[in-house]
């Protein structure tokens, strides 16, 4: 399978998934118990887990995931928005929650009860993975990082502002203001201890940001158009990030 272009974001492995105490289950009595073994096998042999505690799947296997042809499973990678993408040494990932979004699609829609019902045993699977003791606990270490990350982020970023004021509303800055990334930390980790990827913002800014699932610049910008908004910060914003390629 050709691998789509990849995301400018590094996944780094911190688990594989045959490191993680995910034990084959006996399927149901009417279930070919070969094609049950080859779908937790596809599992187990290309997810894993990285050092923020998120699943990744190599979609070499994706045809026998999501019970789809290999033609199949390659149109759903080529369509696969760049977000849900990211590099490794061992090729392009695909995000969990991907998979898991059009396994639920499929189990919705699968055309026969039998279908469905393979889909929802590949997905018990993969909820396993992601659910594993190691996952959960490399999750809290991250949320735990992040949360410190964020408050040393919004000191420094503080100190460069003058006057203090929302950068995006340019109203005055409450106590309560926030340190909102650009590029978000779940869609894009690497860049989450970067000062130059978030802004200085109010509560009131940050919790709009949040409700519209803001999490690039792209989508940062077309919100601050339609709310008449600050600007400038893109074109700097877009200076610091080329400095990494």
């Amino acid at each position: 399978m050709t691998n789509p272009a990849p995301s400018c974001d590094i996944v780094i492995t911190k688990f594989l998934a045959t490191e993680l105490k995910v034990d084959f289950s006996e399927p149901p009595i009417e279930f070919n118990r070969s094609t049950a073994v080859s779908i937790y096998n596809a599992w187990m042999q290309t997810a894993m887990v990285d050092n923020y505690g998120m699943v990744w799947i190599l979609p070499s296997r994706l045809g026998e995931i999501l019970r789809t042809s290999k033609s199949g499973a390659y149109a759903i990678v080529q369509n696969t928005r760049r977000e849900h993408r990211r590099s490794s040494a061992e090729g392009t990932y695909l995000r969990y929650s991907e998979v898991s979004r059009i396994l639920s699609d499929i189990i919705q829609s699968a055309g026969t009860l039998k279908r469905e019902r393979y889909a929802g045993y590949s997905e018990s699977i993969g909820r396993a993975i992601r659910d594993s003791d190691k996952a959960v606990l490399q999750r809290a270490l991250s949320y735990a990082a992040t949360k410190e990350t964020k408050r040393q982020l919004k000191s420094k970023r503080l100190r460069t502002l003058s006057p203090r004021i929302d950068e995006l509303t340019n109203e005055p800055l409450a106590k309560t203001c926030e340190f909102s990334h650009i590029r978000s930390c779940a869609v894009y980790p690497s860049l989450s201890t970067n000062v130059w990827n978030g802004l200085i913002v109010n509560k009131t800014t940050h919790n709009l940001i949040t409700d519209r699932q803001i999490y690039d610049e792209n989508r940062l910008l077309q919100l601050c158009y339609e709310q008449n908004w600050n600007t400038k910060w893109y074109r700097a914003f877009k200076a610091d990030l080329s400095q990494l390629n």
